[in-house]
């Protein structure tokens, strides 16, 4: 009796156990696969595109190639529109600083940063003899880019002089305060102020101005030194009257000068 009990108590205790059962990712694509789990505990994840298994779960890549976590490090552009990069474009001429052939702008002898003053003659025959007297343009306020590339001093700062011969106050309108000028030749070029700062450009309120707001009084006749961006008004017939339709933008005081009040 006593050994059959001995006999029964050995192959108790020599019968298998019950495997003990893992919790895991049992998916073999995921990053944190675990061969030994027997049961799926959803933990399964798996890398972004472009980033490994080897970056911190939910990486991400930024513009540089970098996965990680922290978006606050992700790289910029630079001035000059490269990733990560350190260029300056002190011009913002879209040309990076370091292989840029003018950091600023050419006046109308072709100086870089120089101070010649253009004729009326220079602005309004800027384009040369191949566009002839009417641009075309894109839309009413620009010309179309291929003229734009013919036109050196399109949408560049020039300085210019002339006499007032008149003045149209659009500002009523939602518009700037516009002026015309003339040379010793006869040539005419309109010079506009807006009378206040906007996202398109700067502005003051001439009208108020201590010695400026003579320029809008009548009789009109004072000579001028004048330095803005030169824009064109192509009219709902989108065409550039070379002759007519050139205008300068004014933004600061200190771009007009009266040299005389006779």
């Amino acid at each position: 009796m006593t050994n059959l009990l001995l006999i029964l108590l050995l192959l108790v205790g020599c019968s298998p156990t019950e495997p003990e059962n893992v919790h895991g990712c049992l998916d073999s694509q995921a990053c944190n696969y675990n061969s030994d789990a027997t049961i799926d505990n959803n933990s399964c994840w798996y890398s972004n595109d472009n980033c490994t298994c080897d970056d911190e779960q939910g990486s991400e890549i930024d513009m540089c190639g970098v996965c990680d976590t922290d978006t606050t490090n992700n790289c910029v552009q630079d001035e000059c529109g490269v990733w990560g990069g350190s260029g300056v474009d002190a011009d913002n001429d879209g040309t990076c600083d370091d292989i840029d052939e003018c950091v600023g702008e050419y006046d109308c002898a072709g100086e870089c940063n120089g101070d010649y003053v253009c004729d009326f003659y220079d602005i309004i025959n800027n384009c040369g003899e191949e566009l002839g007297d009417s641009i075309p343009c894109n839309g009413e306020y620009d010309l179309s880019s291929e003229s734009a590339s013919l036109c050196p001093l399109y949408e560049q700062s020039v300085t210019t002089t002339g006499v007032v011969v008149d003045y149209f106050d659009i500002t009523p309108f939602n518009g700037p305060h516009s002026f015309t000028i003339e040379d010793d030749n006869g040539y005419r070029l309109d010079f506009i102020v807006w009378p206040q700062s906007s996202s398109f450009q700067d502005g003051f309120d001439i009208s108020s101005h201590p010695t400026l707001s003579s320029l809008i009084q009548v009789p009109f006749g004072e000579s001028v030194i004048i330095t803005g961006e030169l824009g064109a008004y192509c009219n709902n017939n989108q065409i550039l009257d070379i002759y007519n339709e050139w205008q300068i933008t004014v933004e600061y005081d200190y771009n007009i000068t009266i040299i005389s009040n006779d």
